[in-house]
Parts: structure tokens; C-alpha cells; sequence
């Protein structure tokens, strides 16, 4: 009796096993291998509404995957959420590379109060990272932050008070202050320019990598795009080399 009671047992578990396993197989299969978009409500007041791209390829069983976090510009500010979806990254990817796989997982959220706020940036990427409900598979050593124009200044500033947390930055036609440039001692960073910007002019962003420099940062490249202007957004995220070089950055530990 208590043999049969064991095997009768053991069937069970077995069959809720393989239940389980096909629940989660059949849920990442419709929903995470397909470039589902996400709009992801902020769950307090000082949140950000956003927009979450998983790429095609992601599953919940691979390895995992490196997180690109997108600032929009001015222009977006205060809108809804879904004008980012032909505003941001993987956008301007997908429309230069049509059937190539994004190679990372994208978060963008959405503006309301003028400024980016760095903490609020850190506090939804942590709020992310430790979501059990979505369950990305995120690798925290490789979080690389971009943003345009406004965004620019929002990545320079939110890596500067949160150097630990970023593997490389790409501020395209944006600036910051050279006060900021120890901060930046041990973080890659390609800059974006463009020649004749007039609304951010180059200066605003090479002062504070010249100091940057100057602070040891060897990790440093710049991109002045020549003959060009502000609007460069869709010129840098429609660049293969950009997402080749971000494949292969990795979190480097910070000096105290």
C-alpha cells in the first residue's frame, strides 16, 4: 500500500512538472519570442510610464540579455508613451536592418515633468531588474544608457550620480557640466555630434569630454558628424558599428 501510495505520488508530481515546463514554454513562446512591445504603467507617482521592446529570439530560458535604456528628446515630453514606438532605437534598427534580431532588450520611458531625473531612472531600472511578475532575463553588468538631445544631458547626468550602474553610455548631441568628469573615470562612451548643431552646439558636450579625458577615461570616442545638425538621431541608431560596439561592453568595477 505504501508502495503504491509512493508511485501514485510520484506520477503526480511528475505530470505537474511537465505541466509547469509547458505553461512557461507556451507563455514565452507567444509573448516573448515574438517583438512584443510592452507599455508598462509607472506603480507610484514618481515612476515612469514606459515602453519595454523584447526583441525577437528572447526567451525566457536563455542567457541573459543586455538592456538598453533610451532617453527621448524635448519634443516628446508629456506625450503618451506610444509616440517613443517611432522615436526610439529599435525603431530606427528595424528600419534599417528589416528581419535583423535587436540584439538587446530596450527600455524607454516616457517623460512627463521637462527634466530627467536620474534617480527616477535608477529606481525604474531596479524596479525592472527586480520585477518577479515580467521575469526578464537581464544582466546587470551590461545596462548601457543613450539618449537624444534632451536625453543627451539626461545620460551624462544620470551616469554621473549613478556611475556604478551603467556598462557603456552614448549621449548623441547632448552635454553636461566638466565638473562631472571624474565620474566618468571608468565608463566607455561614444559621443555624438553634429557639426553645425545650433540648438545643441558641440561645445556643450566637448567640454565636458575633454575634462573627461583629462580625468584618465580611456575608453573615450567622439563622433562629430560632419555637415550635419541636431536632428542625428536616426543617423546614430541606424548604425551598425554603434550596437557591435555595445555588444561587447561590460560594467567595469568603479574606483572608490
Amino acid at each position: 500500500m505504501n508502495l503504491r501510495f509512493l508511485r501514485c505520488l510520484l506520477l503526480l508530481l511528475s505530470l505537474l512538472t511537465v505541466f509547469w515546463i509547458a505553461r512557461r514554454a507556451c507563455f514565452d513562446w507567444t509573448l516573448y519570442q515574438t517583438g512584443h512591445t510592452f507599455t508598462i504603467q509607472k506603480t507610484n507617482p514618481n515612476g515612469y510610464d514606459s515602453l519595454l521592446r523584447v526583441p525577437k529570439g528572447y526567451h525566457d530560458f536563455s542567457d541573459r540579455w543586455p538592456l538598453l535604456v533610451f532617453l527621448h528628446g524635448a519634443g516628446e515630453v508629456g506625450k503618451d508613451v506610444s509616440v517613443l514606438e517611432t522615436k526610439d532605437p529599435y525603431y530606427y534598427f528595424q528600419q534599417e536592418f528589416p528581419g535583423e534580431p535587436f540584439p538587446f532588450l530596450q527600455l524607454a520611458p516616457i517623460n512627463d515633468t521637462g527634466m530627467w531625473e536620474p534617480w527616477r531612472i535608477a529606481a525604474l531600472i531596479d524596479e525592472l531588474l527586480s520585477d518577479r511578475f515580467l521575469r526578464f532575463r537581464i544582466d546587470p553588468h551590461r545596462i548601457y544608457l543613450t539618449g537624444f538631445s534632451q536625453g543627451g544631458f539626461g545620460v551624462f547626468r544620470t551616469a554621473s550620480e549613478f556611475p556604478e550602474k551603467f556598462a557603456p553610455i552614448v549621449p548623441v548631441a547632448g552635454g553636461g557640466e566638466p565638473t562631472w568628469a571624474k565620474k566618468f573615470r571608468k565608463i566607455p562612451i561614444w559621443n555624438f555630434h553634429g557639426e553645425h548643431d545650433t540648438i545643441v552646439p558641440p561645445p556643450s558636450s566637448g567640454l565636458l569630454l575633454r575634462a573627461i579625458e583629462e580625468s584618465g577615461n580611456e575608453q573615450l570616442q567622439e563622433t562629430i558628424l560632419s555637415g550635419a545638425g541636431h536632428g542625428i538621431d536616426r543617423e546614430v541608431y541606424s548604425c551598425a558599428d554603434l550596437y557591435e560596439w555595445l555588444q561587447v561592453q561590460h560594467r567595469m568595477r568603479q574606483p572608490p
